[in-house]
């Protein structure tokens, strides 16, 4: 809504009337300097760490929504001669939402894994205040709410605070406490008489509640928990101004998920409250190495957007054209667009019936993107639909007052600029004639996978009497199993394994045991044990070597020279509550200090299992799922074995390892020194995912 500004004048041109002479003088608060400017700085939270993801089957998702109520119609003049009143085309700010209502957005089923969990989130709000409150702390509080679409339980109100009130009065007027930290910023448009705030506070263990309910209520799979909506009250909406801004809130949240189709990203959050009107400002991303063909996402956060606001010049000046743009390995800006945020050729003046050739894309235009969890090519719009190949808004849906737009980069569309290896990776954030307020920006991007990553298998798994993949029965002991294979491109040496063992699963002491030899099934041969530390203490609660050097794999023939099993035992705790989960992670180093977390830094996740044999008493440890066969006695010739078996690698081993399966069948030519097919290491399709088919629940 803000523009160019007549410097001088008392009026304020907006999205009805407007005029030039110069940039409306703009003052940073006083305890923060100047506006803080999206400069590549990344976002911290309380304890001073940085809002960055490096590593993992991580992903991020943005709620939002506006306190603007188009429950009732708002009307402004048009330029007949003489002008009438109609529906106004762009209704910011004539009404907000009650406070004590405030506003709900719905989280649906396809905007994430059905297995995801959140692992960090962060409410951003954002308002304004007049002239006469600068001297007043800014409100650093709210209320969150949520209510489950289907399952009938509701976590909150809980009442969300900023660690510290933010001022924007002047300096001698300041008294004491009145100071900004990382969780406030704001500025003053000193030509408009108003200021603008934001605070941005951790509500990670709000949505562990959730989960924890949603687990209570027997929901499937912990991603379901989160379906529903999410109202934010409390929010001041200010109104002093015909055309000001609209009071709005975010949540970013992250969350890590082993769904088919997850790639291991690094996710980065900047934050920068900034008024922009005919400039530019930069973000460079930095810490990573391009895989083969990356994927990016995008998202830019705004207040204030207008549709139509765009000048090719202004005084004989060129502006700078709207949009946001990206720069990889290549020399030059590339503008982003998608259906929602068209790109365009021309500046079209409806009412003096001219057009200017212009490049620019229409980002700005208070419809928002966003691309589903699995989506990479077809954006969902906010506020705007297409018709007859055009877009329009949407008007019951459009957020006046908030812009969030996501963009989808693909090395497809943009090979020099992504090409494998790259690290160069810039954004640009770029105003024209229409002011907007800048936010925050976060940029996910796919990486290249750690040296012990295995391709479309998970390198930690447990073993139990339960049929299902994810879950454990409660009476009897099972086992954790960890497969390391070295993926990368060099020789990996000293390869050490480390398990931090939960609260709710106790160590059996003597029972970790470790393979290097493997059938044509992948299942261990030569199992030897792991000593306990000394008190009968797990030995691999400190890193454990496993090898001394191992060789990379054979990514064209899926062959590993080198590989290892290690699997252990553990008990559950008694008296667990039956929505209780035991999650578990393994590391995996080596001497160059690549650490790796299991399964892309997903958890091992297993719930109790209700339909539990009762006849089982020890999971089979000979089975391919379980590690493979244990405890078999040692010879040097087929003489020392009994009957019917063979000598191989030491180990006196039945020719048919399971009755009738003629593929399990064991002999010099299928074994070799530690060489084993990767296909044969993992787990079948439908044994990796168990609860796959309940995806579109």
């Amino acid at each position: 809504m803000f523009f160019l500004d007549a410097g001088g004048s008392n009026e304020r041109f907006f999205c009805r009337s407007f005029s030039f002479s110069g940039i409306p003088t703009v003052s940073g608060a006083d305890f923060t300097g100047t506006p803080i400017p999206m400069n590549g700085g990344i976002a911290v939270d309380a304890d001073g760490n940085e809002l960055k993801w490096e590593e993992g089957n991580h992903d991020y998702f943005i709620m939002f929504k506006s306190l603007l109520d188009l429950s009732t119609e708002c009307t402004e003049w048009n330029y007949d001669d003489p002008p009438k009143e109609v529906p106004c085309s762009n209704p910011q700010a004539d009404q907000c939402l009650p406070e004590s209502t405030g506003s709900t957005y719905s989280l649906k089923a396809e905007n994430i894994p059905y297995d995801a969990v959140i692992e960090a989130a962060y409410l951003v709000w954002t308002s304004a205040v007049s002239v006469s409150d600068f001297s007043s702390p800014m409100d650093n509080g709210v209320n969150i709410k949520f209510s489950h679409q289907d399952a009938g339980f509701s976590v909150g109100p809980m009442s969300v605070e900023a660690s510290r009130q933010g001022y924007l009065a002047d300096k001698a007027g300041a008294t004491g406490d009145m100071k900004q930290d990382f969780e406030f910023e704001g500025f003053k448009l000193e030509s408009d008489g108003e200021a603008l705030y934001t605070y941005r506070v951790d509500i990670t263990e709000f949505f562990n509640e959730i989960l924890d309910e949603g687990r209570g209520a027997g929901l499937v799979s912990d991603g379901l928990s989160y379906l529903g909506d999410y109202n934010v009250s409390g929010l001041g909406c200010f109104t002093g101004y015909e055309d000001a801004m609209v009071s709005n809130w975010a949540v970013i949240f992250v969350y890590s998920s082993s769904s088919p189709g997850m790639k291991p990203k690094k996710i980065y959050i900047y934050n920068g409250l900034r008024y922009y009107v005919a400039e530019e400002a930069q973000v460079t991303v930095s810490g990573f190495t391009f895989p083969e063909d990356p994927s990016i996402r995008a998202s830019l956060m705004v207040s204030e957007g207008d549709a139509g606001k765009q000048m090719a010049t202004y005084q004989g000046s060129a502006l700078p054209p709207e949009g946001l743009f990206f720069k990889g390995q290549g020399s030059s800006w590339e503008s982003l667009s998608n259906k929602c945020n068209p790109e365009k050729d021309e500046i079209v003046d409806e009412i003096m019936g001219t057009s200017t050739p212009y490049k620019y894309t229409e980002m700005f235009n208070s419809i928002s993107s966003f691309y589903n969890w699995d989506q990479y090519t077809d954006p969902v719009c906010i506020g705007g639909k297409l018709e007859n190949g055009a877009l329009i808004p949407d008007q019951p849906n459009v957020e006046w007052a908030i812009d969030v737009d996501t963009f989808v980069i693909n090395s497809a569309d943009y090979p020099s600029q992504l090409a494998k290896g790259g690290e160069n990776l810039s954004f640009k954030v770029s105003a024209n004639a229409d002011g907007v307020i800048t936010n925050f920006l976060v940029v996910s991007l796919d990486t290249k996978p750690v040296a012990f990553d295995i391709p479309g298998a998970p390198e930690k798994t447990h073993c139990s009497c339960s049929e299902s993949q994810d879950m454990f029965c409660i009476e009897n002991d099972f086992y954790f199993l960890i497969r390391v294979q070295n993926w990368g491109q060099a020789s990996a040496s000293s390869v050490t394994v480390k398990d931090t063992l939960p609260y709710n699963a106790l160590y059996v002491p003597q029972t970790t045991e470790i393979a290097t030899k493997f059938d044509s099934e992948g299942r261990g041969l030569d199992w030897k044990p792991v000593e306990d530390l000394s008190g009968g203490v797990f030995p691999l609660s400190v890193p454990y070597k496993v090898a001394d050097t191992m060789k990379p794999c054979d990514p064209e023939s899926g062959t590993c020279e080198d590989a290892v099993l290690v699997r252990f035992k553990v008990k559950p705790k008694e008296n667990m509550p039956k929505n209780e989960v035991i999650k578990n992670m393994a590391e995996i180093a080596d001497s160059t200090g690549v650490l790796y977390k299991s399964n892309s830094s997903v958890p091992l996740r297993l719930r109790i299992d209700s339909m539990c044999d009762n006849e089982c008493t020890a999971p089979d440890l000979s089975t391919k799922e379980c590690g493979g066969i244990s405890n078999l006695k040692e010879c040097e010739t087929v003489e020392d074995c009994d009957d019917g078996q063979d000598c191989i690698n030491g180990k006196c081993v039945d020719p048919e390892i399971e009755e009738g399966d003629e593929d399990t069948q064991i002999d010099d030519s299928t074994v070799s020194d530690g060489t084993v097919n990767d296909s044969d290491m993992f787990f079948e399709d439908e044994q990796i995912g168990c609860g796959c088919n309940i995806i579109g629940y």
